[in-house]
């Protein structure tokens, strides 16, 4: 994958649209993954939290008074979180329930998006009950967790935008940015 190529895309979809599509590409060693967000989103932020005790460290991407709905862990793991339509969250009552910001945990406990498995394993995630999450590592793993569903790459690369890839009936905003950026990727080569 060519930097390049995600950075153009990027600039196209920052200037065109008003909601944002977050992309995941692998190409030999290197793991590239480009954002942008919501442009009626205003006074966006960036803050650290170190590393303490048994907990990573983190940069958060978000805005002011809010929780965080990106970083990167100091263990080389990305999430980002993305709205979409309500969607019931099927509860398992053999796992626990996972209180507190589900971003925030994720960036303090896991290193790799095996781990963000093991934890879904573990836990009703019911924040997923009107959102989505990409998960990204280091070692070229990625992944979406949907309310009920994953989603895994196809040909190289994921995309996602404020729609469910596994159950778009329930809403298709964000559907053409994801088509658009989803072709262009496809007509760079990237496979």
């Amino acid at each position: 994958i060519k930097t390049v190529v995600l950075v153009i895309l990027m600039t196209i979809m920052i200037d065109t649209v008003s909601a944002g599509i977050t992309i995941y590409g692998k190409a030999g060693r290197k793991v590239v993954v480009g954002q942008n967000v919501d442009q009626t989103l205003p006074e966006g932020r960036i803050w650290f939290a170190p590393a303490n005790g048994s907990k990573f460290g983190a940069i958060y991407i978000g805005q002011e008074e809010s929780d965080p709905r990106s970083g990167f862990n100091s263990q080389g793991l990305f999430i980002t979180i993305v709205y979409c339509p309500h969607w019931q969250v099927e509860i398992n009552p053999d796992k626990e329930v996972l209180f507190g910001n589900l971003v925030e945990h994720i960036m303090e406990t896991c290193a790799t998006v095996g781990d963000v498995l093991a934890l879904n394993k573990k836990y009703n995630l019911y924040d997923l009950h009107y959102a989505q999450i990409m998960v990204a590592d280091k070692g070229g793993q990625c992944l979406i967790i949907e309310s009920n569903s994953i989603v895994k790459p196809q040909n190289g690369f994921l995309a996602m935008s404020n729609f469910y890839q596994s159950n778009p009936e329930l809403g298709t905003n964000g559907q053409l940015r994801f088509n658009l950026a989803t072709e262009f990727i496809k007509k760079q080569g990237v496979s």
